[in-house]
């Protein structure tokens, strides 16, 4: 250690960048893990993103479909690295035609409904009374 030290001090470089260069392997290493069984990934992605009915597919319907050769568990972990998530297909509920038609009411009743401010109005409602540093109000 006093060596790194020493050059720590001369060189001016820091302890961690002389025990990191000390320490690192000049030649990657491999990926620690057991290597995926199914290498068609690219495959599989796109033959779910073709439809929404194979998008729909379960995984053993995935399986059978695609004749990898594979469980419906390879499957699945091939599509989770893939950014694939398995969710509920979820809808809208209908909407009656008597809301639609309320729907498309309501904002034709408040703009007729609505006061029509002027632009000193609307300065006095936007600043509060109280604020010390707020401008006097306009009064016309």
């Amino acid at each position: 250690m006093p060596l790194v030290r020493k050059y720590a001090i001369n060189d001016e470089i820091l302890l961690f960048q002389i025990n990191y260069a000390c320490n690192i392997r000049a030649t990657p290493q491999k990926k620690a893990g057991r290597p995926p069984i199914l290498t068609q990934a690219q495959e599989l992605v796109e033959f779910v993103c073709v439809s929404k009915q194979n998008r729909r597919m379960s995984f053993a319907q995935l399986t059978a479909a695609m004749n990898f050769g594979v469980k419906k568990d390879a499957i699945r972990s091939a599509l989770l690295k893939e950014g694939f998530h398995r969710r509920l297909a979820m809808r809208k509920p209908p909407i009656s035609e008597k809301n639609r038609q309320l729907r498309l009411q309501w904002p034709l009743s408040m703009s007729q409904s609505k006061i029509q401010y002027t632009c000193v109005e609307r300065i006095n409602v936007m600043l509060p009374i109280s604020v010390s540093w707020a401008p006097p109000l306009l009064v016309l």
